[in-house]
């Protein structure tokens, strides 16, 4: 039969942590996703393009492609309760940070791109603001310049639920 043959293993790449997840973007670019680190694997060959130790545990939300450009839009939390979220921009074919917006005190609940008007709007539920809650926050894609904001519903407003197979909301 033509498809029985076996397939052939074309590269391998160790890559020191267990992968949480990857995608192949629009411009052929391989990223992987683990707990220590994101990277970007060249797919023809398997070689490590570039990574970066400073964004960990991202998963498909907080690691969006934006259509037709070479950015990805990231956040990384830290503090109590991952209560700091930071958003940043990188080129995802050299790993190069190009914007990274002002450390905020909130929960990340999403992130939407808009690149027909070179926007990128995060969904955070607010800690530090006068009016806490949960807001819609547009940020300039090529600059990270705040645009507006604008408040969605209260504090824990929209419902969440348990994500597959982790007990977390």
């Amino acid at each position: 039969s033509l498809f029985a043959s076996s397939a052939k293993e074309l590269w391998t790449t160790p890559i020191g942590s267990e992968v949480k997840w990857h995608s192949l973007t629009a411009l052929g670019s391989l990223l992987v996703g683990t707990d220590d680190a994101l990277l970007g694997i060249n797919p023809e060959d398997g070689k490590v393009g570039w990574k970066r130790a400073d964004i960990k545990k991202t998963n498909r939300n907080n690691a969006r492609e934006i259509p037709g450009t070479p950015l990805l839009i990231c956040n990384t939390y830290d503090g109590m309760m991952n209560s700091k979220v930071t958003f940043m921009a990188i080129d995802y074919q050299s790993g190069e940070t190009i914007w990274t917006a002002p450390q905020m005190l909130g929960q990340y609940l999403g992130t939407i791109p808009v690149p027909e008007k070179n926007l990128v709007i995060f969904v955070v539920n607010t800690f530090d603001a006068k009016d806490n809650g949960v807001y819609l926050m547009a940020h300039d894609l090529d600059t990270g310049a705040a645009k507006w904001s604008t408040k969605f519903t209260k504090p824990g407003g929209i419902p969440l639920h348990l994500a597959d197979n982790s007990g977390k909301f």
